[in-house]
């Protein structure tokens, strides 16, 4: 039994650094890791291991033991509610990630939540909506007057 998304609701990142979720409906479990993984920046080709169920806890122990270190790596925790699914990055992921935009295509709804808790300049918990290859909505959910910074990879 994982953990889910409970912890969403709570004030605080769920490793050090913040967290990075991406909702995907029309995509399963599966999909969405090989999709997110094709869209890592960084030059290394990427592959997805199943390591099977795992609560955040023993993700980033398995990490650590293959890795040495949980940062020098990224693990996706994935699940599933009803008709959407759900990958939690854990380990080194900040700046990690492209745009979402190609994880949409061919009629995906995909969001993100993303807080950068490690962060030198606050940056707000940011929400983005894609669906079928677009950005649709991006806005940060401190739901107040503060700028909205630009999506990553979202031009």
């Amino acid at each position: 039994m994982t953990d889910g998304t409970t912890w969403l609701a709570a004030r605080q990142s769920i490793t050090y650094g913040g967290y990075h979720v991406v909702l995907a409906r029309g995509l399963t479990p599966q999909e969405l890791a090989e999709r997110l993984a094709a869209n890592l920046l960084c030059d290394a080709e990427h592959s997805v291991v199943p390591v099977g169920d795992q609560t955040s806890t023993s993700l980033l122990e398995v990490m650590d033991d293959h890795y040495g270190d949980s940062f020098d790596g990224i693990g996706l925790r994935l699940g599933c509610e009803g008709d959407w699914a759900y990958a939690v990055a854990y380990g080194g992921w900040q700046a990690e990630f492209g745009s979402l935009a190609p994880v949409s295509r061919d009629g995906a709804h995909v969001c993100l939540l993303e807080y950068e808790e490690e962060n030198g300049k606050p940056v707000p918990p940011q929400f983005a909506y894609f669906c079928d290859g677009r950005l649709l909505s991006g806005f940060n959910l401190h739901l107040d007057a503060s700028e909205v910074p630009p999506l990553r990879g979202s031009g």
